[in-house]
């Protein structure tokens, strides 16, 4: 049903049209708040009118992930969590050393150590994870070779690239509604 397919995508398109005018007069009254919230209500149909496999619907998504089209700061914060837990376990079995005790699993050693010591171990890892994460890197924790050292990178990297452009998306939004609160304020 190609004909229906097409009908629909032009109504979540038609929907997404009549979302943003609703979100223009809300922002042109000084409801950006209001706006914003509709907004993210036509790029989340937008998005589903992408096709499947596109770049431009991964490019879409990643917006959405990582700071909800800069409309949703709760997306960026689950995103931090989640990738941060993420790295953690990868380094919980890639390897790092903590202080001198190596932390380094596989699926075999997790049937002979203890829940409190695996535990404790993924703690170090989070932990690991966390400083990488902010990009402090104390130095007491360090990944094990070469390949755990490219892990902590595409973390670093990626992280800088979330916070920057979770940043600008927020940036873009209060530097809107404060431009039209002046601009108000002055006439």
């Amino acid at each position: 049903d190609e004909r229906e397919r097409n009908d629909y995508l032009e109504l979540l398109r038609d929907k997404a049209a009549t979302l943003h005018g609703v979100a223009s007069v809300f922002e042109k009254n000084g409801l950006a708040n209001h706006a914003w919230e509709y907004y993210y209500q036509a790029k989340s149909l937008e998005y589903r009118t992408l096709s499947k496999w596109s770049g431009e619907k991964f490019a879409d998504w990643i917006k959405w992930a990582l700071c909800g089209y800069g409309e949703r700061p709760l997306h960026t914060f689950l995103t931090i969590v989640v990738s941060t837990l993420f790295f953690a376990v990868l380094y919980f079995f890639g390897g790092i050393d903590a202080n001198g005790c190596v932390i380094n699993y596989n699926i075999a050693k997790l049937g002979d150590t203890g829940i409190l010591q695996i535990m404790r171990d993924y703690g170090h890892c989070i932990f690991f994870s966390v400083t990488t994460f902010s990009t402090v890197g104390y130095g007491n924790y360090v990944p094990l070779g070469a390949c755990r050292s490219l892990f902590a990178s595409v973390h670093m990297f990626m992280v800088v690239g979330f916070v920057h452009y979770g940043q600008a998306a927020y940036s873009a939004n209060f530097q809107d509604s404060a431009v039209h609160n002046i601009l108000t304020i002055s006439e």
